[in-house]
């Protein structure tokens, strides 16, 4: 599968601000690295707007091919080309932008997409598995009929940073239940999303 990623798209989408540091893009482009590892994929190409020159230009870094538009182009501008001289390929492509009309452009391609969040979600999960910590078979036990007011506030605070429980994570199995019920297209998408 070849996954081709809007980079500031995605950055901007599940980072804080407008502006993304060189040390944010170096930083994904790693994280990026290690998913394809992890997953076994052919190819991942991120696209960045502007770049070095005026023309575009590519370079591997840690094995993902890293493309920046180059000055007269945007990356969306990049991507669509690349979409279009690489239709042959559109059955095995998945583009990874929150752009409306990106995502638009890869459809008329029969490209399909995936929103940024869900991508950087499965990325993150894939890299950093969740901790399964061991039960120590002790349970919590008041020991008195007071309240303290701040020990209320700490224990409310930590309950929202409780750890998911194994039975609560996603598994491929749980969508190939409904898979019979989907049309052919998107059987096929779920296909794709399977791979990643």
């Amino acid at each position: 599968m070849i996954i081709i990623i809007d980079g500031y798209n995605v950055l901007k989408q599940v980072g804080k601000g407008e502006t993304i540091s060189e040390q944010q893009r170096r930083s994904f482009i790693k994280q990026l690295a290690a998913y394809q590892k992890i997953r076994s994929h052919k190819k991942i190409i991120v696209v960045f707007d502007a770049g070095p020159s005026t023309w575009p230009s590519q370079e591997k870094v840690h094995g993902i091919s890293v493309v920046y538009s180059g000055t007269e182009r945007t990356a969306d501008d990049y991507i669509n080309s690349f979409l279009q001289e690489q239709k042959e390929k559109a059955h095995n492509m998945i583009l990874v932008s929150s752009d409306r009309q990106l995502c638009e452009w890869a459809s008329d391609y029969e490209v399909a997409s995936i929103d940024a969040h869900e991508f950087y979600d499965l990325v993150q999960q894939a890299i950093r598995p969740p901790k399964i910590f061991k039960e120590t078979g002790q349970k919590a036990v008041k020991i008195a009929q007071d309240s303290t007011p701040e020990l209320d506030e700490l224990m409310r605070q930590a309950s929202t940073k409780v750890q998911a429980k194994k039975e609560d994570m996603y598994t491929a199995d749980s969508e190939s239940k409904n898979s019979d019920k989907l049309s052919k297209k998107d059987r096929a998408l779920l296909r794709k999303l399977k791979k990643l």
